[in-house]
Parts: structure tokens; sequence; C-alpha cells
């Protein structure tokens, strides 16, 4: 039940944040949306920046490490893609008017997982020093989504997933050698 009540004022959070923009969320009107009390929020997020960790995790965690196991990694990389690219509204203007989450790192923490998964997988020979070549690809290709969901003339989100999974083939490549 928790996690469905997290959910239910997750999704009204986007919703508000679309709306009204993240400057003008309340919780207030999180709660009024969610059709739950006020009193609910408290019991799950301090405040509307926790919500935002918890559904920036959530959203990623649903994207990749719940389907690590069932598709192939270049197609997690195309949805994670879609999904930041079909809620770009909200992930712009999160980006843009909010500067106390680092919503870049989040995503690029997911992706890492990822990479870190495909090089066990690989049976890769996994060096201190490769962990910071994972963080600053991840980082990259982070912020190469971030750029394209924050600029006036936005790419196709598959050109994006395709540079990455050119990026991180490259990667894998190389660490095998």
């Amino acid at each position: 039940m928790e996690y469905i009540t997290k959910k239910k004022i997750a999704r009204a959070f986007q919703t508000v944040v679309v709306q009204q923009g993240f400057d003008h969320t309340s919780v207030k009107a999180i709660m009024h949306h969610a059709h739950l009390r006020r009193q609910t929020f408290y019991v799950y997020f301090r405040d509307k920046f926790e919500l935002l960790v918890w559904f920036i995790n959530d959203r990623m965690s649903e994207t990749i490490e719940s389907n690590i196991n069932y598709l192939q990694w270049p197609e997690i990389i195309k949805i994670t893609c879609y999904e930041l690219d079909a809620n770009r509204e909200f992930y712009k203007e999160c980006f843009k008017n909010q500067n106390e989450i680092d919503i870049t790192a989040i995503i690029a923490n997911h992706f890492a997982f990822l990479f870190t998964h495909l090089v066990k997988c690989e049976s890769i020979k996994f060096l201190s020093e490769d962990k910071t070549l994972i963080w600053l690809l991840c980082l990259g290709i982070t912020h190469s989504i971030v750029h394209n969901i924050t600029t006036n003339h936005p790419e196709d989100y598959e050109q994006l997933a395709k540079d990455a999974i050119i990026s991180i083939n490259i990667s894998l490549k190389n660490l095998k050698n």
C-alpha cells in the first residue's frame, strides 16, 4: 500500500509541476490533485524536493533496473530516452527551475548501474579506474539527454539513444582490450 500511495502522490506531483511550474507547486496542490489529505504527504516525504528524488529514482528503476534481466541493454537505453522525452515538459521544468537536486547525477547513476552490469556480464576485468570511465560516460550521456530536453530545438530521442548505444559499445570494446 505504501508504494501505491507514493506512486499516486508522484503522479499528482508530475501533473501539478507541468500545469503550475515547479516553483509554484505546493504540497497542498499535489495532495488536492491526488485526492489525499495533506498530512499523508508528510508520512512519505519531507518536501517536494525529496519527492522529486523519489520520483526520478522510481522512474529510472522501473525503466532500467526492472528491465535488466528481460530486455537487451540497447532496448533499455531506447526506452529510457523515450521515458525522458515523453515526459519532457515535466523534466524540463524540474531541470530549469530548481537547483537543489542534481537530477542529472541521479539519472547518470542508473545508467552507471546498467553499464556496470554489462561489464560484469561480459566478464570484463574491472579495474578501479574503470569506475571513473563508466561514471564520466554515463554522466556525458545523461547530460546530452538533459541538454536535449532543455533546448528549444531538440533532436529526436531515437538519435540520442543511438549515440548512447554507440558510445557504450565503443567503451565496452575498449574495456575488453
